[in-house]
């Protein structure tokens, strides 16, 4: 699940690019060697009746290298397809929120596939080409 939501945020074009193979092998890497680092965890969610995984959320700690903050982060959050538009992904968001508070965080943050036209425009004129959008929120 979690595999294909990343790969689901890149553009078409910038996957058609990819080895598809290579990408999930250095992908698997990099998701290990983070997995190893303290404070990363996954929360499943599941159907109580099927058991059914319907999405997970992955947080950890992360430092904002703008900020100097030391920082809760969701590095993704994954929702099966067929159980997207039903309130699964509030409830894991909400979840990794009251996590990250009970944890101590005082903000939270998040990076997201994103298409700003007038941003885009700017940055494609000095061949950029934009893949996520920062976002961060203040826990209170």
């Amino acid at each position: 699940m979690n595999e294909q939501t990343t790969w689901d945020s890149f553009p078409s074009a910038q996957r058609a690019q990819f080895c598809r193979e290579s990408w999930r092998e250095s992908l698997q890497q990099t998701n290990g060697l983070m997995l190893s680092c303290p404070g990363n965890v996954f929360f499943i969610a599941r159907d109580e009746q099927t058991q059914t995984r319907l999405g997970m959320p992955w947080f950890g700690p992360r430092h904002n290298a703008l900020s100097g903050e030391h920082e809760g982060w969701i590095y993704s959050v994954c929702v099966a397809p067929e159980h997207r538009n039903c309130g699964v992904g509030k409830a894991l968001m909400r979840h990794a929120e009251n996590y990250a508070h009970e944890q101590g965080y005082a903000v939270i943050g998040l990076s997201v596939a994103a298409h700003n036209a007038m941003a885009r425009s700017l940055y494609e004129k000095f061949e950029y080409s934009q893949s996520a959008i920062l976002m961060r929120k203040v826990l209170g």
